[in-house]
Formats: C-alpha cells, sequence, structure tokens
C-alpha cells in the first residue's frame, strides 16, 4: 500500500500547507487568473513526469498512484487540479493506441512542462461525438487538412499539444471518426486561432477556451492508430478518465469536511462547541462514511483498470456517476454546518465555496452524470440477467481488492467497449467465504436486494427504454448495491491497513453497507476528530498531510 501513495505523499509533504495557500488561491480565482502554484508544481516538482509511464521515461505506474496524485492537488485548489488532470487526458490516447514515435514525442512535451488537452466537445454538439463536425481531409499524399472549432476545452489555448477528434468520413458513424495527435510546433499557427477563455461560475482560473482550425495542414503520422479509430480510441481513453476523476472529488471532499469538522470543533453557541450537538456529530458521521466508500471505489476501480480493463466500460461510468454525485452532497451537508460562512468569499474558510463552486464541474467534463446512467442502462440486461456463477475467474479476490497486492503498470491494454456481462464486484461476493456470522448477514442482504433489482429489471424489461427515467432509476439502484457490494471486499481484504479499530469492526461494516442502527456515531466524530487533530488525510490508513 505504501508503494501505492508513496509519491502522493512525498508531493504532499513537498507543498505548502494549505494555509499558506489559501490567500492566493482566493486571490487568483478572484481575478480569473490562471492558478500561480501550478508553475512550481511544474518546476520545482516535475508533476507532470508523474503522467508519463515507465516505459516512456517517466514515473507512472500504478493509476491508484495517479488518483492519490489527483486528490493531494484537488484538496488545495480544484482548479489547478483540473488543468494537469487534462493535460493527462490530453496524452492518454497517445499511450492507449500511439506509436513510439508518437509516445516519444508526448513524453517529450511533459517532460518540458508542457500542458495538453483532449479536444473533443463542439458548441453544437456538446456530448454527441458522432455530431461533431471538425473534419480531417486529404490535403496530399503527406498531409491531411482540419477544419473546424473545438468549443469549451480546458488547456487549448495554454496547451502544447492537442488530441483532437475529427470527422474523417462524411457519413460519421462508429468508423467514421479519427484522433490525431497534434503537436503545436509542428503545425502552422497561423492557420489556427484561439477562442477567448470563456466566463464559468467554478475553476474560474482554468483556460476553458477553444481553437479554430481555417484549413490547417498536419502530417497523417499524426493519426493516433489508424483513420477511423477516433471513437474507439476515446471510449477506451474515457474508461481511465472517468475511473481517476475520483481522486478529484475526493481531494475536494476532504477539503470540505475539514472546514466543517474545524467550524463546528471552534464555534461557541450557548456555552458550549457546536461539535456537542448529536445531530452535528450524526451529519459528520454521515460526510465521513460518503468519503469512506468514494476512497474504496477509487482505490478498487483505479486497480481494476490495469487488473480488469475488459469491465471497465460499466465500472469506470459507475465510478464517474457515484462518486461525484455522493462527494456533491457531502460538500452540500458541509455547507449546512458552516452556516453563513459557507457562502463567505474572506474570512477563515473563503476556500469552501471556491470548493463547492469547482467540484460541481468534476460531474459534467469526461461525460455527465447522465451520459454515465446511459452509458450503465446500455449494459444492464447482460449484467443482471446472465448467469455468472460457473464462470472461471483467472484471479484470485484478493489480487483485485487487496491494496498490498501487486498491480501491473498501466500500459492502457485490455480495455474493451462492452462488459460482456461480465461484473467482477458482484461475482466476487458470490464467491466470498465468509468467516463471521455479522459478515454473512451483510453479504446475504446484499444478494437479496440484487435478486430484487433483477427482478424489477425483469417485471419492466420489456418497457424499458435505454434513456427513461425508469431505466435511469435502475441504473442508480445498481449503482448504490454495487458500491456496497465492493466495499465489503474492500473491507475484508485491507483491514490491516486501516488506522482505526473503529474501521475494522463489524459494527463500522454493517454502517457502511447495512441499516447502520448499531454504530454510536459518537465514535465516528471520535476517528474524525482525531485524524484532524493529528494532520492526516480523511481516509481509511494513514496518509500524512502538510498542513
Amino acid at each position: 500500500m505504501k508503494e501505492l501513495i508513496a509519491r502522493a505523499q512525498e508531493l504532499e509533504l513537498a507543498m505548502k500547507p494549505v494555509s499558506e495557500m489559501v490567500q492566493q488561491v482566493v486571490d487568483d480565482d478572484e481575478a480569473e487568473a490562471f492558478p500561480s502554484e501550478v508553475a512550481g508544481l511544474l518546476a520545482d516538482q516535475s508533476v507532470l513526469h508523474d503522467f508519463i509511464p515507465v516505459a516512456q521515461g517517466g514515473r507512472l505506474q500504478t493509476l491508484t498512484g495517479l488518483m492519490s496524485i489527483a486528490r493531494v492537488l484537488a484538496r488545495r485548489n480544484l482548479t489547478s487540479a483540473i488543468a494537469l488532470a487534462q493535460t493527462f487526458l490530453g496524452v492518454l490516447p497517445v499511450w492507449i493506441a500511439g506509436n513510439n514515435e508518437q509516445k516519444a514525442r508526448a513524453a517529450e512535451i511533459l517532460k518540458n512542462d508542457g500542458l495538453n488537452c483532449l479536444a473533443l466537445t463542439e458548441e453544437l454538439y456538446g456530448s454527441d461525438l458522432q455530431g461533431n463536425q471538425v473534419t480531417i481531409t486529404e490535403l496530399d499524399d503527406e498531409h491531411f487538412q482540419i477544419q473546424g472549432e473545438k468549443w469549451c476545452i480546458n488547456n487549448a489555448t495554454k496547451g502544447k499539444a492537442l488530441s483532437l477528434f475529427a470527422r474523417s468520413n462524411e457519413a460519421g458513424g462508429e468508423q467514421g471518426f479519427s484522433l490525431l495527435y497534434v503537436d503545436k510546433e509542428a503545425i502552422d499557427l497561423s492557420t489556427t486561432s484561439n477562442i477567448p477563455a470563456l466566463k464559468t461560475h467554478g475553476i474560474r482560473g482554468a483556460d476553458i477556451s477553444g481553437i479554430n482550425f481555417h484549413s490547417t495542414p498536419i502530417k497523417k503520422t499524426a493519426v493516433l492508430d489508424r483513420v477511423g479509430k477516433g471513437l474507439n480510441i476515446t471510449l477506451r481513453t474515457l474508461q481511465i478518465s472517468r475511473t481517476l476523476c475520483a481522486g478529484l472529488s475526493l481531494g475536494a471532499g476532504d477539503a470540505a469536511l475539514r472546514m466543517a469538522a474545524d467550524f463546528v470543533i471552534k464555534r461557541q453557541l450557548y456555552g458550549e462547541s457546536v461539535s456537542n450537538i448529536n445531530a452535528v456529530r450524526g451529519k459528520l458521521a454521515g460526510c465521513f462514511r460518503d468519503l469512506m466508500m468514494a476512497e474504496a471505489m477509487g482505490m478498487v476501480m483505479s486497480r481494476a483498470c490495469t487488473r480488469m480493463p475488459e469491465q471497465m466500460s460499466v465500472y469506470s461510468a459507475v465510478v464517474k456517476y457515484l462518486v461525484p454525485t455522493m462527494v456533491d452532497e457531502q460538500i452540500r451537508v458541509c455547507g449546512v454546518l458552516l452556516g453563513g460562512r459557507g457562502y463567505l468569499r474572506e474570512g477563515d474558510y473563503p476556500l469552501f465555496q471556491k470548493m463547492k463552486r469547482d467540484h460541481a464541474v468534476v460531474a459534467l467534463f469526461d461525460g455527465s452524470t447522465e451520459v454515465n446512467l446511459y452509458v450503465i442502462s446500455g449494459q444492464l440486461r447482460a449484467l443482471l440477467k446472465q448467469d455468472v456463477s460457473a464462470r472461471k475467474q483467472q484471479l484470485s479476490w484478493q489480487e483485485i481488492f487487496d491494496l498490498n497486492a501487486e498491480t501491473p503498470s498501466f500500459t492502457g491494454d485490455g480495455l474493451k467497449l462492452s462488459n460482456r456481462g461480465r461484473d467482477f464486484v458482484w461475482e466476487g461476493l458470490r464467491a466470498l467465504n465468509v468467516d463471521s456470522s455479522a459478515l454473512s448477514s451483510v453479504c446475504q442482504t446484499l444478494l437479496q436486494q440484487h435478486s430484487e433489482l433483477v427482478e424489477r429489471f425483469t417485471v419492466k424489461e420489456g418497457e424499458l427504454d435505454q434513456m427513461s427515467n425508469e431505466s435511469f432509476k435502475l441504473v442508480q439502484d445498481y449503482c448504490e448495491l454495487t458500491a456496497k457490494a465492493l466495499y465489503v471486499q474492500f473491507w475484508l481484504h485491507n483491514r490491516e491497513w486501516f488506522s482505526s479499530d473503529l474501521l475494522r469492526s463489524d459494527e463500522w461494516l454493517n454502517y457502511m453497507v447495512g441499516e447502520g442502527g448499531k454504530l454510536d456515531e459518537n465514535s465516528v466524530f471520535d476517528v474524525i476528530t482525531r485524524q484532524l487533530n493529528e494532520n492526516k488525510l480523511f481516509s481509511h490508513g494513514q496518509f500524512d498531510l502538510a498542513g
């Protein structure tokens, strides 16, 4: 486990404490200026080296480690964390589908502190990738030319390169689009123009802009894989990026909970601390519970990207739907606890209102909440109705869920566009050999709830539309149940890493996945208080904070 988070821990302790960064972060946000700390992260911490696989001379090995880096950055400033995450997203198609020359050039750009972006969206088409109208057409034997405008792209102006999604066949369709890695040094920039940065509610200093191509010549060697593979590569790319977005939410959730807990402990009301009010402790406990569920999902699924990549078409969408949704709600509750302080852009907690605004965008990019529900809905029948009980599992369940088990380095291999009915979380739960009556009871309850979900789906199956409210409700219930089934196995295989007897207890497990009535929420408040006072990340395990 230490190996997974070692680089993130190193980066956390190398950065300034949050208290020393607050004013600059707020000032940048007020001025809608690109985050000041990014320059230091590039120059002093060489953070873009963490986005380059070891095979290309960088530091990227496990995606769990990369998610932890995103968490560290996001707890300080989501604007800078998202700008840097967009850079990883911009080169991710190259790591997945590029040739050796393309990978070498992408690595060189990152090593020279060049930001990147993934240019997917257009103003008229948004998430409808197959509607996109930016085109590449043949110019001569060695060149294409690019025509059209990409809009609302993070790092479109500041980026030194971009992975560009373009229509390569007028008819469109699954084989009608291509991805190109566009190195701005290799094209005639006089044939391009930038759209000025768009004004946004959150991440106000980010370079949310766009780029216009005016019959821009580009070498055919810029195409990733081959012409017509763009949609396939993009969908596989999003499986990784959607999963890693959990790190952004975890950082934001940690920051919000830290501010809320600090406030209610210090705030005196009627002669005593607000934290002595049971309802307040209950709200804090619920926020901590949701954050721990999000942590478990992020860690297991980031491992699954290299352990079970063929199943990430569904699971990446589950993570991207559920984690930002949970953390949005957690931040809302923290805002209730902060009261008026949560609205102020000054005072002791000015970062809260910024964190709340900034995190709202996490649910939008790399596929909105509704897009991810739609993705899962399209495979729901195969997930719920196939008999998987007799299927052979090539890996042990411990290899998948145990954070101490070796994780293959990220290569981008093995990603598929369909799970084909495989569902390792539920297959794993069915295969558990439980050693306690409490655990057995939890597993039986979850399996019964899953059976009831299958029955509900069967009754409605003939009349369900993939985009209907009924379909989306079934998907939401599937996601919530799957998160609980995942947590049981995460808890079972990783209890030795947990830093608290409470988190290792049967009562805690039932609180996380059951009714939760038997756990004294005061004991959860004690864990929150200890991690806050000891300057630890809100986590199952130990992670030291700079401040």
